[in-house]
This record gives C-alpha cells, sequence and structure tokens, in this order.
C-alpha cells in the first residue's frame, strides 16, 4: 500500500508531468503514474482509499479528468480494457469534488472505448462502484443504468475522431454553436428582384 507520503509525491509528480505533457504521445510519464495510483487504490482496502480519495485535493480535478480521457483514448490504442479500470479508478479517487458534468462525460468516452473493445461496460461500471464512495457509487450507478441513447458521445458533447492511427476524443461545439455552424450560409449575390 502507499502512504500518505507516497499518495502526495504521486500528485505532484503527476502535476509535474502533467505540465510538459506531449498530446500526441501514446503513453507519458504522467500515464503511468497515474496508473500506478489507480492501480494502488484498486488494490487498498476500504479505510486506505478513503485515505487516497482525502488526499487528491479538488484543485487536481481537471488533471484527473484528462489522464481519464487519455487512459480511454490508451484502452483503445492498446486494446487493453485494463486503462479503461484505471480511469474508473481516476474518478473513484477525484471523488465528484467539483463539477460532476466532467466525470459523466467522461463516463461516456469510458464507456465508447469498452463497446469498442468488446467488453461489458456495465461490468466495469459494477466493479469500480464497489470500490468508490457512496457519492461516486451514486453517480457510477446512475450513468450505467441510463438508457444507451444517453451514454453516447454525441448525448455528452463529444466525438470520437482518427489521428495519427489512433482514436482521439475531442469535445463538440456547444449546441449554440454547432446550430450556427450547420445553418446554410445566406448568399452575398444581389437579388434579381433588386431586394437586399
Amino acid at each position: 500500500m502507499m502512504t500518505a507520503d507516497d499518495i502526495t509525491a504521486a500528485f505532484e509528480r503527476i502535476r509535474q508531468e502533467m505540465a510538459r505533457i506531449d498530446a500526441v504521445a501514446p503513453l507519458t510519464p504522467a500515464d503511468q503514474e497515474f496508473a500506478r495510483l489507480a492501480q494502488a487504490y484498486r488494490h487498498a482496502s476500504e479505510s486506505e482509499r478513503g485515505t487516497i480519495r482525502s488526499l487528491a485535493p479538488p484543485k487536481d480535478s481537471p488533471l484527473f479528468w484528462v489522464l481519464t480521457i487519455r487512459a480511454a483514448e490508451l484502452a483503445l490504442w492498446d486494446a487493453d480494457p485494463a486503462h479503461l479500470e484505471d480511469a474508473l479508478a481516476g474518478h473513484c479517487i477525484e471523488d465528484f469534488k467539483t463539477d460532476s458534468r466532467e466525470n459523466l462525460m467522461t463516463f461516456a468516452l469510458i464507456w465508447y472505448a469498452a463497446e469498442q473493445l468488446k467488453i461489458s461496460a456495465e461490468h466495469l461500471f459494477a466493479r469500480a462502484a464497489e470500490l468508490a464512495s457512496p457519492k461516486a457509487r451514486e453517480f457510477l450507478v446512475e450513468f450505467a443504468g441510463r438508457p444507451k441513447v444517453q451514454k453516447t458521445l454525441k448525448a455528452m458533447d463529444s466525438e470520437a475522431l482518427e489521428e495519427d492511427g489512433r482514436i482521439r476524443f475531442r469535445p463538440l461545439p456547444p449546441p449554440w454553436r454547432r446550430a450556427k455552424a450547420e445553418q446554410p450560409k445566406e448568399s452575398t449575390r444581389p437579388r434579381r428582384d433588386g431586394k437586399s
């Protein structure tokens, strides 16, 4: 088990590595440190998991969201569902300390990746719920129980794009910008009836 000092040091290493991260690199030191922390969380006792959660500062929530997205991408890159387990453990560690909408959006990416790998997303979420705090458990169970249409990338304003031979997730523009982009542009040519 990682000690409190080990966990605090892991968070600091993740922050330092995220400052230097190359978004195109398949696997970075930050991803590796995140995986190590997620695996320690999954193998910890209930009280040890509580300690890990308590040591995750709310200011690091955005780092966890980025790392869980990268873990879902890595799962597709490596065809390895262990990255999805890491991603869900990351959500358990972050424990919905700030904006739960960000967590829910990344749940859709994890769900998508699980479906692409032909593994049971329901089973992944159920296992993560067993390791979560009551608060996080509620979100995990609620998301898994949603109708399929509400768990799609589009429903969560995201898309999967292939870049450099691998799948990358990107947020869609906000609905008001999408609607504007989808509208046909009016012609700037003068009308034949003389009206403008």
